[in-house]
């Protein structure tokens, strides 16, 4: 058994989080999560540390900033090695209208500066829907094309198609998802298909979803990357895919990976487009080695003890 305990402050911001573990006869502690905030209860830092020989250990942490409008700014990672705090990654954020990113960057500390990152750039329609999110990758101090989501809606705003696609010297499709719904705007199904031999294939299954949670088929729910919805076989409710506190890199990679940011002890697997289960038993607490792997894009499923997120990556 595991056990959750929390604290609050008086405006009902939480300040702590201890994940304990019933061993024979009494609890123990596992790993604890702190927080601090500001006077507009804006969260200016996290720290997460581990429990080891009887003693609490850091983990790593995040800072944040944010603009006089209260949209963040900043987000600062950092891991504990050596005892001492070092840098981990760094991601920024410029805004097209309150709301509604349009910069998303990251940066990695390597070599003592900040290097090999990301940039999402996004679109929006009038009515505030996202039409588009373009993925640069920055390497040897330049900005290229990697991947990019394009989206479609009704007349109602519901979203339609996403569509996904990479650049190899033009752009490529990989996957693309197609939703349905009722008149009052719920989720009837979803359909999945992966780019293959030029032509439009079904990926996995396709199964009936319903708007306010996941139905109970097969095995777990898998969320696609920015999706509303996307079935791999699956069932299980409270799946995150939007956290961004929780980061792949390198990403694209070519040889390991590296995940920060979760707050709690997960176990990981990793999945190809079809659903298919690669690996089982990924550790986590250490660069994960992906050179076995073929070229092209997977999932990850990082499930903690009440909660599941799913990360997409690509192996170059």
């Amino acid at each position: 058994s595991v056990r959750y305990t929390y604290t609050y402050d008086n405006d009902g911001n939480e300040l702590s989080k201890l994940y304990e573990f019933w061993d024979v006869s009494e609890w123990k502690n596992m790993s604890r999560l702190t927080s601090t905030y500001g006077g507009s209860s804006d969260m200016l830092s996290r720290k997460f540390e581990l429990f080891q020989e009887g003693a609490w250990v850091n983990s790593d942490s995040s800072s944040y900033t944010y603009l006089d409008n209260g949209e963040l700014l900043t987000i600062l990672y950092k891991v504990w090695h050596n005892n001492a705090w070092e840098n981990g990654w760094t991601r920024s954020y410029t805004y097209y209208e309150i709301g509604n990113v349009l910069t998303e960057t990251m940066l990695h500390w390597q070599h003592n500066t900040w290097e090999d990152g990301y940039r999402f750039t996004y679109t929006y329609d009038d009515n505030g829907n996202k039409l588009s999110s373009l993925q640069e990758a920055y390497f040897d101090n330049t900005w290229s094309n990697s991947y990019r989501n394009t989206y479609t809606y009704d007349g109602n705003g519901n979203k339609t198609t996403e569509l996904f696609e990479q650049w190899i010297d033009t752009w490529e499709n990989v996957d693309r998802y197609s939703f349905t719904y009722d008149e009052g705007r719920n989720s009837i199904s979803c359909t999945y298909e992966i780019w293959e031999s030029g032509s439009w294939n079904p990926g996995v299954n396709n199964l009936p979803l319903i708007s306010n949670g996941f139905e109970s088929i097969g095995t777990w729910n898998i969320y696609h990357y920015e999706a509303s919805w996307a079935s791999f076989n699956s069932s299980v409710a409270d799946v995150d895919n939007d956290n961004n506190e929780i980061s792949i890199f390198p990403n694209p990679a070519s040889d390991y990976i590296n995940i920060t940011g979760l707050t709690s002890p997960a176990r990981a697997e990793i999945y190809n487009v079809s659903g298919n289960l690669i690996i089982g038993d990924v550790n986590i607490s250490q660069p994960f080695d992906v050179r076995n792997l073929a070229i092209g894009v997977y999932f990850i499923k990082l499930k903690t003890e009440n909660q599941i997120f799913i990360k997409r990556f690509v192996k170059e």
